[in-house]
């Protein structure tokens, strides 16, 4: 259900992301989750945005005892109205509306935004600058910064440490 076009590839612009789904895209529980996580015992969960109904979703998360990583790049609302535990890690990138909009496009407005949720973590993702992280519970902010390379594009970059 993410399949996206991309106007430009060598990321010299606006890449002109489309979901060519649109609206149309829908979750269909083909497996129950509950039974799933139980069965694959988990030790974290990701979840990962999506333009689909988070009712289930949440249900089954709320009941997880692991730990759970949300990332708010967009319909946010929908998660954080369904969210009824603690949450270890926060994440949301620079470009997103959701940064820029209801957190001010600061580590100030997010920390307002989040803070009648238990969240213990947040990871920002500053795109080519690189991403830096808060621990709530310490007050302590890490940073990593970026290391520029020559890439045709980042489209379905994923790297796993």
């Amino acid at each position: 259900p993410n399949v996206m076009l991309v106007k430009e590839s060598k990321e010299a612009g606006n890449q002109g992301y489309r979901n060519i789904l649109r609206k149309e895209a829908k979750y269909c529980d083909i497996v129950n989750l509950a039974s799933s996580i139980e069965r694959i015992n988990p030790t974290d969960i990701l979840v990962y945005p999506g333009r689909y109904d988070s009712a289930d979703l949440l249900d089954s998360i709320n009941a997880f005892e692991g730990k759970v990583h949300i990332d708010f790049h967009y319909d946010s609302k929908a998660i954080m109205g369904g969210i009824r535990r603690r949450v270890d890690t926060a994440i949301l990138s620079t470009s997103s509306e959701h940064f820029k909009n209801q957190c001010e496009g600061s580590w100030d407005g997010i920390i307002e935004y989040f803070k009648s949720f238990d969240i213990e973590r947040f990871l920002l993702k500053e795109n080519r600058g690189g991403s830096s992280c808060f621990d709530r519970d310490s007050g302590i902010q890490f940073e990593a910064p970026a290391y520029h390379t020559n890439i045709m594009h980042s489209v379905g970059i994923w790297r796993c440490l």
